[in-house]
This record gives structure tokens, sequence and C-alpha cells, in this order.
């Protein structure tokens, strides 16, 4: 048999192997196939992977795996992943495993790359070389990521980590397209950039510990692969500090990696709410502020930076602000210096402090817009009247703290257009004023009002809680009295009328205290023009206003009204109720003033008595008295008394009856009302008396008790003075031709009167009397009616039987005159009566016996006295006197018709 050829032997070898091989492949591609079926993944040695893995570093960043496995969608699942750079040997970042996506693709062309990588539960190390301990430590935990490398960037997208108890989220974006840098240089900058501003972060650790379950969100990225920047956003629910809390911090800003150095390329801004530092007595709320500039290096030696703030309200102390802006200066800490604008108290003004946060002491400067009344103490605020202002008040406030933030000393003006006290309109108010060791001293409060201006200083010890107050200056005072305490409205009350015209000017000094607040002590002086006092119009006058807790008075008050004059004293009384109003008034007045001026003054009970007299002239007045509030203060009942003296210095008049001249004394107290040391001049005479009102009765109307008594008074002139007798005089006045009105000056009469009966009805009174009329010429008045007409007709006419003497005794009862004896005398003739006389109606009943010699009879002598008695005329003149008394009626008791002829 022939031998094959070498060739095809060769052939039939190689054919085998190709068979064996791809019988192998079949069997690893069956087994691979089979593994997925079954499993889900393939498994590939790691040392098969790892050497591939370290051959992809990009930029000099490696992974290496423990287990490898291929997934069904191709993906590769790595189990004890770590992160590795050519220049280090322990792993940058560990990660219980990683799930990788690879490209198959560049194009159409194969190459094998990596699409992206998704991590979970990774720990990233600070190398040793980096580290500020020098000991490779874990600074990330827990971390998760997906990694997308391009050929222009790395990505990294859904970072999660925590760092102890902070959580931390962010995404990276490095670009890959900047100038070529071999990558070990790539790898040793992007290294130092990160690790440097991570161990920058780290020695400022300790602020972490002021936040609670913080919340850490970072952008990190680059624009031209050399410097990263990094956008952060902190928030914690909490703050905490030293005792210090606050709630949703939230902190935002840009900063840079740039050759090792964290800067901030924008300011950083944070939130805050609801702050509050107990051991600096300081809250605020709502808070805003930046971070100008970080200095990293004084940061990690645990200074605080500097920083502008904003917020809502800010409670520091006594102070409180509403939206202030406030900057800090750590250079100068723990003095800080706050700086800025302060709203609130009624407008806003800067604000400027220099506090030392561990001693507490400083000062602080404000000009602006503030209600500084708000800033008084509080027992000081509860005392003020209702305040308004059209505008805030401009004002200049430094304060002063020594240790422990107690205010030391302290100077302020301020000045406010139009405000309003207690509804009080005023065109311009100014204060200045000071505080240091526990004085409060306002030494200037001013206002003006139109024409009006008040000056005010103010002396106020905390300590003792003690005041003294000057006032001065030129004001209406009654338009004040809901800004003054009580005594001041007490004086100056409804009484007092001003007008435009009205010129008053006062100075005060007021002692008192404000534990409660009280005025203890006060003196002033005023001096007024054009006012008047009860609707007397005062010209001009001073007074002294001095008092003493509840007690206050008017002293030498001097005014003057027209001619007139007022001086004395008033002492007002109050009680510490809630009645605005004094409980009595006491007075000491001496006055010379028109009679309707007087009647003003003096209390409503003695102005009913004197407004039923009238004079010309001026009255000269002495009142002394007590009036008590007895409506509001009925307790003091019946308590009121007047002491009151009067003379009229000239002629008066008291109801329509003409006086010379009038001087009494007049004393009222218990409803008693008594007139003593009374004289006065009438008709020529001269008259005294005593009259007394008794009221103590109220079940009856008040009773006058009256005694008068008149001597040597012109008697023509008296009937012509008293109105109800005046036109009867006339009626009953003869002149005839033969004996004219000669003589008639010098008739003079006499009256007594005691008399009872109540005050309101003059008719009703009872008593008695008696008077006498001496004149020549009384037969020239009609006394006897037509019987004196007929007998001037005869040789008996009485004419011929002067009569100049006419006497009675009268008693007053039921308004009636009863004359038990009235006699008219002459040298020879004597005319007896009897009977009774109404008030109302002049109605006229007597007995009238004419006796024509009755008076030349010697009643001794027998003889003349039984010639008398068988004297016809003795009985024929007898007469019943009726009618009235301007129309006489007579009848002789015989025969009068025949007799008479009427």
């Amino acid at each position: 048999m022939p031998k094959p050829h070498r060739s095809t032997s060769r052939r039939r070898v190689s054919e085998q192997w190709l068979r064996a091989l791809l019988l192998v492949l079949l069997a690893a591609q069956c087994f691979a196939i089979g593994c997925l079926l079954a499993y889900g993944k393939l498994s590939l040695p790691s040392r098969w992977v790892n050497p591939w893995l370290h051959k992809q570093a990009v930029d000099g960043f490696y992974f290496q795996t423990e287990a490898i496995h291929l997934r069904l969608n191709g993906d590769l699942e790595l189990h004890k992943v770590s992160l590795h750079s050519t220049d280090h040997a322990s792993a940058l970042l560990e990660a219980d495993g990683a799930v990788a996506r690879a490209r198959l693709f560049d194009g159409v062309r194969p190459q094998l790359g990596l699409r992206h990588l998704v991590l979970t539960n990774g720990t990233l190390y600070m190398p040793a070389v980096y580290a500020p301990n020098g000991v490779r430590t874990p600074i990330l935990q827990k971390i998760g990521f997906r990694f997308s490398p391009t050929e222009a960037a790395l990505n990294l997208e859904h970072f999660v980590a925590t760092h102890e108890a902070i959580r931390i989220r962010g995404s990276l974006q490095w670009p890959l397209t900047g100038a070529p840098i071999d990558p070990p240089q790539k790898q040793a900058q992007l290294l130092k950039q990160i690790y440097s501003s991570l161990a920058t972060a780290l020695k400022a650790k300790t602020y972490a510990a002021l936040l609670d379950s913080p919340s850490l969100y970072v952008d990190l990225h680059s624009e031209d692969g050399k410097a990263l920047q990094i956008d952060a956003h902190l928030y914690s629910p909490k703050l905490k500090y030293a005792g210090s809390s606050g709630n949703n911090l939230h902190v935002q800003g840009k900063l840079q990696v740039h050759e090792a150095r964290l800067e901030c390329t924008e300011p950083l801004s944070f939130t805050l709410e609801n702050f509050s530092a107990p051991h600096y007595a300081l809250k605020a709320g709502s808070i805003v502020g930046q971070l100008p500039a970080l200095n990293w290096q004084t940061i990690t030696q645990g200074a605080w930076p500097a920083f502008d703030v904003a917020t809502e309200y800010l409670e520091f102390r006594q102070f409180n602000l509403h939206a202030p802006q406030i900057s800090m200066d750590p250079d100068l800490f723990p003095t800080v210096t706050f700086a800025g604008a302060m709203g609130g108290y009624g407008g806003t003004s800067r604000f400027q402090a220099t506090l030392d946060l561990q001693q507490l002491n400083g000062h602080a400067h404000t000009q602006g817009t503030v209600d500084l009344l708000q800033l008084l103490p509080p027992e000081l605020q509860q005392h003020l009247p209702d305040y308004r202002f059209e505008s805030a008040p401009y004002c200049d406030l430094k304060l002063h703290f020594e240790n422990g933030f107690v205010l030391s000393r302290a100077e302020f003006h301020a000045q406010a257009h139009k405000p309003q006290l207690a509804g009080v309109a005023f065109d311009i108010l100014r204060t200045r004023g000071s505080y240091a060791q526990q004085q409060l001293e306002l030494k200037q409060f001013s206002f003006d009002r139109g024409q009006q201006h008040l000056d005010l200083h103010l002396h106020y010890d905390l300590e003792n809680q003690d005041h003294q107050t000057g006032l001065y200056g030129s004001i209406i005072p009654i338009e004040y009295n809901e800004l003054m305490p009580r005594w001041w409205r007490n004086l100056f009350n409804d009484n007092f009328r001003f007008t435009s015209n009205s010129k008053v000017h006062g100075d005060f000094r007021i002692h008192g205290g404000s534990s409660p607040f009280r005025t203890d002590l006060y003196y002033g002086t005023i001096q007024g023009k054009d006012l008047s006092y009860r609707a007397v119009p005062i010209d001009a006058g001073s007074l002294i206003v001095r008092g003493r807790r509840s007690y206050s008075e008017i002293h030498q008050l001097h005014a003057r009204s027209g001619e007139g004059f007022l001086r004395g004293d008033l002492q007002f009384t109050s009680f510490r109720d809630a009645i605005r109003a004094p409980a009595s008034i006491r007075y000491a007045i001496n006055a010379e003033l028109p009679l309707q001026s007087a009647q003003k003054l003096v209390p409503p009970t003695i102005a009913k008595t004197i407004e039923r007299f009238s004079a010309e002239q001026l009255v000269q007045v002495e009142l002394n008295g007590a009036q008590f509030n007895e409506a509001l203060y009925p307790q003091f009942k019946d308590k009121s008394f007047v002491h009151l003296t009067a003379n009229s210095k000239g002629p008066i008049q008291y109801a329509r009856v003409p006086l010379d001249y009038l001087r009494f004394r007049l004393d009222a107290a218990r409803r008693i009302t008594a007139m003593r040391e009374l004289t006065f001049g009438f008709a020529n005479g001269t008259g005294t008396g005593a009259i007394d009102i008794d009221s103590t009765d109220k079940s009856q109307p008040a009773q006058l008790h009256l005694q008068l008594s008149l001597k040597d008074a012109d008697y023509k002139k008296s009937l012509q003075s008293i109105p109800t007798l005046a036109d009867l005089e006339r009626s009953l006045e003869t002149a005839p031709e033969s004996s004219p009105d000669q003589g008639r000056e010098d008739a003079r009469v006499a009256v007594d009167l005691h008399a009872n009966g109540p005050a309101d009805d003059l008719y009703q009174l009872n008593g008695y009397g008696s008077f006498i009329v001496n004149d020549d010429a009384l037969g020239s008045i009609q006394l006897l009616g037509p019987l004196s007409k007929v007998l001037q007709g005869t040789p008996l006419g009485f004419t011929s039987f002067n009569l100049n003497r006419m006497h009675g005794v009268f008693s007053i009862r039921e308004a009636q005159l009863d004359f038990s004896s009235l006699s008219i005398d002459g040298p020879q003739a004597k005319i007896n009566a009897s009977g009774t006389l109404q008030l109302q109606d002049h109605a006229l009943d007597m007995l009238v016996g004419v006796d024509l010699f009755g008076n030349i009879v010697d009643t001794t002598n027998g003889v003349q006295q039984t010639i008398k008695m068988l004297n016809p005329l003795n009985y024929l003149l007898q007469f019943q006197l009726t009618g009235t008394l301007q129309q006489q009626r007579f009848r002789s008791l015989f025969d009068p018709r025949n007799f008479l002829p009427f």
C-alpha cells in the first residue's frame, strides 16, 4: 500500500486540533450559556478581570474586585470592589459591590470600555499622606453613586454618603478636555485638590457638633479641569450650641478648590428660625444672613466667621428690635460689633453696638425714628396717657453697659412732630435726658402748641421709686387735664373759661413716688390774664398752688376784675378712689365785686339770697366755709358750712326795696342760715335786725325767722321806697292849696317787726310789731277817707286840728295785720282805731273813734273829765271802716246813711 503524502497527514492533524478547539469552545459556550440560563450570571475569575480593569484606568484611577459576574443583560457585577490610584498603594474607596455596564463598540469599531458604574455601601478613605493626623481614616461611609465616564468628563451622579451624623448627597462633573497632562500628573492634581479640601473641612469638623441630623448637598464640577467648583447646601432641622438653639438651618454657597485652597466665590447665605440664646438673653426669628468671606485658617482654629444677618425680630435683654440688620466682625471676638438698620417701635433707625459677649459690657448707639416712650420701664409706661404720633419721633440714643449687661449710663434726645397725648394735639415735642446710677433725668421735655409752650424737667430715682418734676410754661391749664394728675384736674376744672386772648404762665415743682405712682408734694405759681372763673371775668391774677398727696390748695389768690378784686385761699381734699372730683372745698375769700359776680362765687344756697339784691357799686364780701360733694360722698351730707360778711358800701336794693347801705354777717350750716349783725340804711333811717332760715325739717318748707327794727326814717320816702305802698301813698295823699307839702321832709317813722313763717311765702308769716310816725302834717293824708273830706269842709276840718303823731301795735297772722291799738294824736285831737288789714288785697275791717279835744282834757281833773263824757261828739264820731286802703268806706255806728252822703 502506498504511504500517504506528508502534507495530507498534516492537514488531517490540523483538522483534528481545530475540531477539538471548536469542541472546547463550544463546550465553554454551552457551559457559559448553561450558567447564564441556570444562574442568570456568569462568574469570571478576578485574576482575569483585575488586570484588564487595571489597564482601563482613567487618568490614573482604576477599579479592582474580588469577584465579578456577567449578567444576562451584559452588566458586570463586582463584589468587594475598590478604587485605586496609580500613585497610592491603599485603596481610596472600598465598597461591598458595584454594577458596571460595558461599552463594546466605539462607533463601528469594537472597543471595550465602561459605560457606567453603580456603587453601593462604599467607604471613602483619607490617605495617610493627606490626613491631618497622618493616619488613613474613613471620611465617608455608606457611599452610593452612579459613575458615568465619557471622553469629555467624569460624571458622578446620585451620590449619597454619611460622615458620622452628617448625611451627604451630591454630584461631580470633571472635564477631561483641558490641556494635555500626563495621567500621573492629572491623578496627583485631582487627588491633591480633593483631599486638601477634605482635610481643610475636617479641621473645622467641630462646627458639625452644632447641627442635629444635618444633610449636605454638594455639586462638584470644574470648568477647566483645574479648579474644583462646589455648590453646597447644608440643612439641619435643629441648631444647638452652648445652650443656644434654633430651627431649620439652611446654608447655601459657592466655593472652589484652587491650588489646594478652599475659597468662596460668592457669599454664603443662611436662614435660621426661632433662634434662642438664653445665656445672652437673646431671641431672634426668621434669620436671613450672609457670610461674605471665609477665612478657613481662623475657622479651623474655632473662630466664628464674619456675617451679616437680618431678622424678623430680635429680643436682646430689655431691647425688642423689629427687622434689624446686624454685622459681626470676628477679629474682635468676644467683642462683637452690631451695625445696621433697626426696624420697629414705630419707625426705623441706624443701630450700632459694641458688646463683649463674655463680660457682657459695651455700648450701643441708635439714630432714627423710634418711639422712645416704649423703651421706658414698664412701671412708668402704665402711667403714660394714650399717645399717638403722626410720624415716629426722631431719636438719638446712646447706651453704656457694665459687666453683666447692666445699664450704667444712657444719653438721649428725641423730637416728634404732630404728636397727640390723651387726644391733645401738639405741634412739636422735644426731649433730652440721661440715665446713670439708677437716676433717670429728663433735662428737657418741651412742646409747642400754637402760642402755648411747656417745659418739663424730671428727675426719677429708680432705686427709691420717687420722682421730682419741674414744669414751666405758658398754657391753657384746663386743656391738659387728661395729661395731669388728679390734683391738677381738681384745681383747673370746668369753673375756668379761657379765650383766644387768655395768657397763663405757670411754674411748678412736683415730688412723688411710683410704687404706686403718686404725687406726694407739689408747689407752683400761676399768673393769668383774660380768663374767667365761674363766669366771673378776671382781667389779671396770680396764685400759688401747693398740696400734699390728696390735699391741694390755691394760696394767696390775687385777681382783678374790672375795678374789683378777689383775694383769698381755696383748699381741695380728695380721696384715692375712682371718683375724679374733690370730696370737699374750703375757702377763705375777700373780694370787692359786683353783686352778680359775687353771686357766682358763693354756694348755691347763698346765691339764691344774693340774687334778690342789686347794686350799682362794688360790694365787699368776706367768705369762709367748706362745701362737701354730698352727691358723690353721701357720708358728708349736711357737713357744708358758710360764714359770709357783706358790706354794700353804698345804695343797694333788696326785692326792689332801696336801702342806703347794707352790712351783715351770715352763717349757714346744717340746713340753717343765720344772718346776724344786720345793719342797713332805709329812707335816711337806721335799721338793725336778725334773720334765720331753718330747713332742718324736710317735711315742710324752710322756715323764716326775722326781727327788724328801723329808727328815724323819712316817712314819705319810706312809703315811696316800698313798691307795694308807693301807689297807695299817692292815692291817700292830698295837697290842699292852703296847706302845701311843707314840712313833710321832716316826717319820721320807726318800725319794729318780729315774724316767723315759710320763707317762700311771706304772706304766711306770723308775728307782731309796732310803728311810730311823727309828722306835723299828718292831716294832709286822707287816713279817714271820705270822713276827711267831710271834716275838711266844716269848722271841724283837720286843718283846724293839727295831727302830728301816729303810733300803733299790730300782730300778723294768716296774711292779716291785726291792729289792737292804732292812735293818731295832735295837740288837741286824738283818733283811736282797731281792726284788721288783709295783706294780699288790702281789705279793711276797723273801728275808728275821733276825739276832737281828747288831748286837752286833763284826765286827773274831774270837772274836765265829766264835760268830756257829756260831750255828744264823743259818741257821734264813732265809725266802722271797711273797703280797701285805696277805697275806704266809713259808716257811723248810729246813722251813717243820714249822716254821710254815700
